[in-house]
């Protein structure tokens, strides 16, 4: 009940901003725009390049397309810039069909959930391709180090959507930005990664971008995804894992958790880096000017 009032919330705010946004032509979204400057592993750390990318935890953002709570507020690439210039090198996409049960196919990135094979969404919409584009022009502006977008694809498999989302990377993103299909991560030495995009897919997809992902965390071995109210025990550093926000009150505000019992054993954090508060300040500050580290004992 608490989630359907949260969309019929959702759709009355985006209605109005719609009316305003078309009379005044402004979007008066606030996005903080503070920039921390990391080095490339290329040139601080040259002894690591021969390391397999197991051996790495990488700064990592959740819900990267958000500029403030997770629900009731905009998706839009702004976000994303947010988080690069912070310093995470792993964005998370929330992918649906801009409108599912009325035919419309068109991959856009919102926060929402599928109820009784409704696909709700809870903030506005902005097409997938918007942050592909942006992506490519903006991801190794001042860097050679590999960037990791992180697909939670909420299409149903529906071809035509994972056909448009395959679409819009092969037309934006550069042929030498990408990396085999189904590749085996976890052993390849991180100098073979300088300059890609990885792409991490989670839940299930169809038509072409079945074949455009480079990981699976739901298909491929070695991979987790953890809730971090499953603590850190459960993490194995030797293999590649996600650590993400409860689903929770304060999860809902994009509040962020400690991250320092997960830090130095998983491979991602995922933060919400709009939000910069003490439990981010902990995360940027553990990289030590670099947006990747040796796991411990590594």
């Amino acid at each position: 009940i608490f989630f359907r009032f949260l969309v019929g919330m959702n759709f009355f705010k985006n209605a109005m901003e719609d009316v305003k946004d078309a009379i005044t032509g402004e979007d008066d979204v606030d996005v903080d725009e503070r920039s921390i400057p990391m080095q490339p592993v290329s040139s601080a750390h040259e002894d690591w390049l021969d390391r397999p990318f197991k051996n790495f935890q990488v700064a990592s953002s959740h819900n990267s397309y958000l500029h403030s709570l997770q629900f009731l507020s905009s998706a839009g690439t702004r976000g994303v810039k947010q988080a690069m210039n912070k310093g995470a090198r792993m964005v998370e996409l929330d992918v649906y069909a801009r409108n599912i049960h009325a035919g419309d196919f068109e991959p856009v990135v919102a926060h929402g959930e599928v109820v009784n094979d409704l696909h709700l969404k809870v903030t506005s919409a902005c097409p997938f391709e918007e942050f592909i584009k942006c992506i490519a022009e903006e991801a190794w502006a001042n860097t050679d180090d590999p960037f990791f977008l992180c697909i939670e694809n909420v299409t149903a498999g529906e071809n035509e959507t994972g056909d448009r989302m395959a679409d819009a990377v092969q037309q934006h993103m550069p042929e030498e930005r990408l990396l085999p299909h189904e590749m085996n991560l976890h052993e390849t030495p991180f100098r073979d990664l300088l300059g890609k995009l990885i792409i991490i897919n989670g839940r299930d997809c169809g038509g072409r971008w079945e074949q455009q992902w480079t990981v699976d965390f739901d298909r491929m071995g070695g991979f987790s995804n953890t809730d971090m109210a499953d603590g850190p025990d459960v993490l194995d550093v030797n293999n590649i894992c996600r650590v993400y926000p409860s689903g929770n009150m304060s999860g809902l505000m994009s509040n962020n958790f400690d991250p320092e019992p997960f830090l130095g054993k998983a491979s991602f954090v995922a933060l919400n880096y709009q939000t910069h508060d003490e439990n981010l300040e902990k995360a940027i500050n553990h990289f030590e000017g670099c947006s990747f580290k040796l796991k411990d004992d590594c």
